[in-house]
């Protein structure tokens, strides 16, 4: 309900913009199609292992695939991270870290992606311990230190692959969880209660702009990128106006009718 609703427009929006210039027949695959509905897309160009491309050229699709597969172990991993708390998050790291191991050694889009597992991890084990008034350590420094196993198992890659450039595998996954690692450190550092304080009277646009930021990264490669009529400031501009509306009306408004209609009883609005 969340993830499928912008997906599949997105999908759509990218046909039209091949039809709209031509190239629908020559670039449109089945494959490609099913591969990016199924979770199995992302970018060949900058890591191994990639088989299915994001549908169209829509690069940003790329990462729906992690998305997807997040949100399927989340709530999983979660239920048992209530009854056994240490235990999960020591089994969440090694899986994790077990996973980019093997594609290491035999690179394959699903290593990856639950690898990249233990980066969404950290950020909900993060927001138990700061959220919680009885703060225990072991809730944020378990996964810690498997992020920085991360950290680590990133850096050996280098032993086995050479470097080839700041956004491409393998200084790309190094960057990822080391940049998390340092962000997570920060969080010690900096009273961002406070910091987060500041923000409520902010709130009000903030989560207006947060309800649509996932539409707009989804249809705006499309509209806004890729037509070779989006060349002047005018244009752009054009098509920007006309990305957030379509955002603001899939995943804002078509996203919580659905939520509504499929579950059944009423979603809380944002005040």
């Amino acid at each position: 309900l969340r993830i499928y609703p912008v997906l599949i427009v997105a999908m759509i929006i990218s046909a039209v913009a091949a039809l709209i210039d031509g190239t629908l027949y020559d670039r449109f695959l089945l494959s490609e199609a099913l591969g990016n509905l199924f979770a199995f897309q992302d970018i060949s160009g900058l890591k191994p292992g990639v088989s299915i491309h994001p549908f169209l050229g829509n690069s940003p699709l790329w990462s729906l695939s992690y998305e997807i597969v997040f949100y399927v172990l989340f709530p999983a991993v979660f239920a048992a991270w209530n009854f056994m708390p240490r235990l999960t998050s020591h089994f969440v790291g090694l899986i994790c870290c077990t996973a980019y191991a093997y594609y290491l050694f035999i690179p394959n889009h699903f290593g990856l992606v639950l690898s990249y597992f233990i980066l969404w991890w950290v950020g909900a084990c993060a927001a138990a311990f700061f959220l919680s008034e009885k703060r225990n350590r072991s809730t944020i420094m378990v996964p810690a230190g498997w992020l920085m196993g991360m950290v680590f198992l990133s850096t050996a890659a280098f032993l086995k692959y050479e470097y080839a450039g700041l956004g491409v595998f393998p200084m790309l996954m190094f960057r990822h969880f080391s940049v998390a690692l340092a962000i997570l450190v920060l969080a010690f550092i900096i009273p961002f209660r406070g910091f987060a304080a500041k923000l409520v009277p902010a709130s009000r646009s903030l989560t207006f702009a947060s309800s649509i930021t996932y539409g707009i990264y989804a249809f705006h490669y499309p509209i806004m990128i890729q037509p070779e009529t989006t060349e002047s400031y005018q244009a752009i501009f054009v098509a920007f106006v006309f990305t957030v509306f379509i955002a603001w009306a899939i995943d804002r408004k078509l996203c919580s009718f659905l939520k509504k209609r499929v579950l059944g009883r009423n979603i809380i609005k944002p005040k």
